[in-house]
C-alpha cells in the first residue's frame, strides 16, 4: 500500500515538473545568476543596459516647410487700361492704299477721355479722334476708324497707340508693326472693292 502511495506521489510531482517546466533555485547547485561584464571586465549594472529599443512605429517630427510667398494684390487703376495688342483692319495682309482702322482692347472704358488718346504711325499723330465700342459679344475697344491712308506706302512701320491714364500713372502705350505690300500684290479679288454698311437686328456690320 505505501508503495502505491509513493508512486501516485512521485506521479503527481512528474506532471507539476511538466505542467510548470523547470525551477531554478538560488540555494540549489548549479544555480547561478550571470552579471554582464564589459569588455574591459568591469561590471554593468541593469540600469546600464539597453532594453528598452525603439517603439515599432514611433513617429518621426518632420521638417516644417517655409511659408510660400504671396504676391501682393494690384489695386484696379481708377483710369482706362490696355489689355490685348493693337489690331489692324483690313487685313490679315495690308496692300499700299488701304484705308486701315486701328484698335484696341480696354477695360474700364467709362474712365477714359478719348480726346487725350492717340494713334501715331512712324511717329506722325493721326488726325482722328477715337471712339469706344461696346459689344456683349467680346470687350470693349477703343476704335481709330480710318486712322491710317496707306496710299504710296510700303515696307514695314510702326504703329504707336498712346492711352493717358489719371494722376501721376505714365501713359500706356502698345507698340505693333505692320507690313505694307505693294499696291500690285493685291489679289484678283480685292481689285475694285469697296465698303459697304449693312444694318441687322443686332449690329451694324
Amino acid at each position: 500500500m505505501n508503495r502505491r502511495i509513493q508512486r501516485i506521489a512521485v506521479s503527481l510531482c512528474w506532471l507539476v515538473f511538466l505542467a510548470c517546466g523547470p525551477l531554478t533555485l538560488s540555494g540549489l547547485p548549479g544555480a547561478s545568476t550571470a552579471t554582464p561584464v564589459s569588455a574591459n571586465g568591469a561590471e554593468v549594472t541593469p540600469s546600464a543596459v539597453n532594453t528598452s529599443p525603439t517603439e515599432a512605429g514611433a513617429s518621426i517630427e518632420l521638417p516644417t516647410p517655409l511659408p510660400t510667398a504671396t504676391d501682393r494684390a494690384t489695386p484696379t487703376p481708377d483710369s482706362a487700361w490696355f489689355t490685348g495688342e493693337v489690331r489692324v483692319y483690313p487685313g490679315p495682309l495690308h496692300y499700299s492704299g488701304d484705308l486701315l482702322t486701328v484698335e484696341v482692347a480696354l477695360q474700364n472704358s467709362d474712365h477714359i477721355s478719348v480726346d487725350d488718346a492717340q494713334v501715331a504711325v512712324d511717329g506722325v499723330r493721326a488726325d482722328v479722334t477715337p471712339f469706344v465700342y461696346t459689344s456683349p459679344l467680346r470687350a470693349d475697344v477703343l476704335v481709330f476708324r480710318w486712322a491710317w491712308d496707306t496710299t504710296g506706302k510700303t515696307g514695314l512701320h510702326d504703329v504707336v497707340v498712346t492711352l493717358p491714364r489719371s494722376g501721376r500713372t505714365p501713359a500706356q502705350k502698345l507698340v505693333t508693326h505692320v507690313d505694307i505690300l505693294p499696291s500690285e500684290d493685291r489679289p484678283r479679288q480685292e481689285l475694285g472693292a469697296m465698303r459697304a454698311i449693312r444694318n441687322s437686328a443686332c449690329c451694324k456690320i
